[in-house]
């Protein structure tokens, strides 16, 4: 699991993010499932649900926020960004500009 940053880490049990944690080495399929259902209910708040919850360090992102982060997020990987850089360049971008920020906002500020 070093693998993975602690926010992205959090992250991927609070989306339940199978695919993510089973790329860790030493984690496949039924690991990775496990550590979501026993882990999930210590990430996610109180009062809050699985869906649309994005934790950072000390922050709960919900709604469009986690989308936009997660939007970012991907495309940034797809420019070639590895996980752990384009998840904090984005959550960067997200700091900097705020709740009302766009997918493309993001990845603008994280280019630039």
């Amino acid at each position: 699991m070093s693998k993975l940053s602690l926010p992205v880490l959090k992250n991927a049990i609070a989306q339940s993010d199978v695919k993510l944690l089973s790329q860790c080495p030493g984690i496949g399929k039924k690991t990775a499932e496990r550590v979501v259902i026993e882990l999930r209910d210590k990430i996610i708040p109180a009062g809050m649900t699985a869906e649309g919850a994005t934790i950072t360090n000390t922050a709960v992102h919900t709604g469009e926020q986690a989308a936009a982060l997660q939007d970012a997020v991907a495309a940034l990987m797809r420019l070639g960004f590895k996980l752990p850089d384009a998840d904090k360049a984005a959550r960067k971008a997200l700091d900097k500009l705020g709740e009302k920020a766009t997918p493309e906002m993001l990845i603008r500020a994280a280019l630039g």
